[in-house]
């Protein structure tokens, strides 16, 4: 373990620039790409074209078992599964699609919208699919500034 450690950290030390950053590749998982077709919605500002790429690049992300992920090579997840899906019928894709067919059966599979983590079911509460009631709610005096916490 240790030498994964030093050998992970030489190769960083490597790679970063005189300056003190590094220029690399950022690949993101579905959920951005899902969040972005949602808000896109919410706000009524549909770019028809970005949004054609924005559903190829979801539907390439698809693993086999009908799912989306959250990191590379991960299993499917429900939060990850579930926006894409939602996603995708937002951008017209029918639900009668044997790719969203796949995607409702392993969202089911791993729970659902009962599964899904509270930040999510905001997404899903804003777009008017979600009651705000069952949303969980956080009183401010839980929340402390005072000593950096939040």
């Amino acid at each position: 373990m240790e030498n994964a450690i030093r050998r992970s950290q030489n190769y960083l030390l490597r790679e970063q620039k005189p300056e003190g950053y590094w220029v690399g590749e950022l690949m993101v998982d579905s959920t951005i790409v899902s969040d972005t077709i949602a808000y896109h919605h919410w706000n009524g500002k549909v770019d028809r074209q970005w949004q054609r790429k924005a559903v190829n690049h979801l539907f390439s992300m698809q693993l086999p078992d009908g799912g989306w992920n959250i990191y590379h090579g991960g299993p499917s997840e429900v939060n990850a599964t579930i926006k894409a899906y939602l996603a995708l019928k937002l951008a017209g894709i029918p639900a009668t699609d044997p790719r969203m067919l796949r995607a409702r059966a392993v969202g089911l599979s791993l729970g659902g919208v009962p599964r899904m983590n509270t930040f999510s079911k905001l997404y899903l509460a804003l777009l008017g699919l979600y009651s705000w009631n069952t949303c969980r709610r956080f009183p401010a005096r839980s929340f402390s500034l005072a000593n950096g916490s939040a």
